[in-house]
């Protein structure tokens, strides 16, 4: 089974995919030109967030999707691009961006911030 997905945002992109908003969560879709890597580093990501799922300022994974299918669909071009049978990460959404781009904005982060 495939489990289809749609989104107007990209989170971010990077080697090993591209990161989506997809209602109030985070959805990660691994490069398939990376496959045999991506495969075992989806797997090696998921495991790695649901132990440290109890850390507070650690991202809560979901769950991983053997298959799906994402529509991402450009908000000014209005272009759509299809990742289709894809593993993704579901995970909890960062509304204030990554911990580097917080970082860089705001600068130094001291005590309880």
């Amino acid at each position: 089974m495939v489990t289809s997905f749609q989104s107007d945002q990209q989170l971010g992109v990077g080697a090993e995919g591209a990161c989506f908003r997809v209602g109030d969560v985070a959805m990660k879709v691994y490069n398939p030109e990376r496959r045999t890597r991506s495969d075992s580093l989806a797997a090696k990501e998921y495991k790695l967030l649901k132990e440290l799922e109890s850390e507070k300022h650690t991202v809560k994974p979901f769950c991983l999707l053997e298959k799906g299918d994402m529509a991402f669909k450009h908000p000014r071009t209005g272009v759509v691009k299809k990742f289709n049978e894809r593993k993704m990460l579901m995970m909890e959404l960062c509304p204030k961006g990554d911990l580097f781009n917080l970082v860089s904005k705001s600068g130094a982060m001291i005590g309880n911030q």
